[in-house]
């Protein structure tokens, strides 16, 4: 079933167009692309030829252009349009030119930084130079925290481990703060609440610290879609921002649907097959569980905003899909034989075991978030 397809199906489906409010299509729009600064150093360009860049996306353009210039800016471009080389590239360039130069890179959670961590890794083999850029976390060894101080080029952190293992030990950090050229604060729409405000006054003893140590860091965020991001980076970073929004990275032909959930889970024919506290997990199982969706071999992606209805729908998809039962638990036999009662037993059992391990791999995630 290819993509279009699949749409078509779904704007067929009386289950799932009794939800939706508002259908809309997104025009195609070509890439609008932009060109490197004069000055960029020949090893960064060779590097982005290495992975077929050629030219940048607009705001990728103009993000390198204020960065270089030494301006602070935040970038506001949707997911996927290239905001990591906003920064790379000038950080890079800048350590090129001044092996003395340093960097900090802060991600809200670790999956992230490792994904971003990774993907400078990829660039600083492209350029072929001793580079060095490391993660300090908490899980980095203590052998290894002197050498990183001492050495680190990129330093990749969260704000938590700057507020308790960088700041308050900045006398072992001189050569960072003295030398520091960049700050990047990714995904700065995370930072809300009390968390936003705690980064807030972070960035504030970071501020200070630096002018001790006589350097002046440049500041990049990056920011998903949101209605007020050169606001949100000023307030948390306490510095005039240039913000950059027009997104030159290609645009394909995108079906929007707005929909609100009733709570309940219906079947292909419109029947209630089970009510749930989750709206979001109602209505992804609601989608899941149609035909011809089931049973064909796809892959499909689901999203939520919480761990517990993943492990919902995890468990209960494991159940449809291995042992053919809908939400009621009604056994569903394709040729239409009764099953005996040991069938049912060891499905049911199949069942049990399949909630279980979705219930460990729920309560790991908790105490890795703790």
């Amino acid at each position: 079933m290819t993509v279009r397809e699949y749409i078509e199906h779904l704007k067929n489906s009386p289950a799932f167009m009794k939800n939706v409010t508002s259908w809309r299509v997104l025009p195609e729009r070509a890439a609008k692309y932009g060109a490197f600064p004069e000055d960029l150093h020949p090893g960064v360009l060779a590097a982005l030829q290495k992975k077929g860049i050629d030219r940048p996306y607009i705001h990728q353009a103009k993000a390198i252009a204020c960065a270089i210039a030494g301006k602070d800016l935040v970038v506001v471009t949707p997911t996927a349009s290239g905001k990591t080389l906003c920064y790379n590239v000038p950080v890079l360039d800048a350590i090129l030119k001044d092996e003395s130069a340093r960097a900090l890179y802060l991600f809200p959670t670790k999956a992230l930084s490792s994904d971003q961590a990774a993907e400078l890794y990829s660039m600083i083999e492209s350029i072929d130079c001793p580079i060095k850029a490391y993660t300090y976390d908490g899980d980095t060894p203590a052998s290894a925290r002197s050498a990183i101080r001492q050495a680190g080029h990129v330093v990749v952190t969260n704000p938590d481990m700057l507020h308790q293992g960088i700041l308050p030990h900045h006398a072992k950090w001189i050569k960072l703060f003295e030398n520091l050229r960049y700050v990047v604060i990714d995904e700065i729409h995370a930072y809300r609440g009390v968390f936003g405000s705690n980064l807030a006054n972070v960035i504030r003893r970071l501020k200070r610290i630096c002018a001790f140590y006589g350097s002046n860091p440049v500041f990049i965020c990056c920011s998903a879609t949101i209605r007020n991001p050169k606001e949100l980076a000023e307030s948390m970073t306490g510095k005039s921002m240039v913000l950059v929004d027009e997104n030159g990275a290609m645009e394909p032909l995108f079906s929007l649907s707005v929909h609100t959930s009733s709570g309940k889970v219906y079947g292909p024919d419109g029947q209630t097959l089970a009510p749930s506290y989750e709206p979001t997990a109602s209505f992804l199982l609601q989608l899941a569980l149609e035909p011809p969706l089931t049973h064909r071999g796809e892959l499909y992606a689901y999203f939520t905003g919480t761990l517990l209805a993943v492990v919902g729908i995890v468990s209960i998809l494991f159940a449809d899909r291995l042992f053919r039962w809908d939400l009621s638990f009604r056994i569903r036999d394709p040729e239409g034989a009764e099953p005996s009662e040991w069938e049912i037993f060891t499905r049911y059992l199949g069942w049990i075991v399949c909630t279980a391990g979705a219930l460990i791999v729920y309560l790991m995630g908790a105490f890795a978030i703790v």
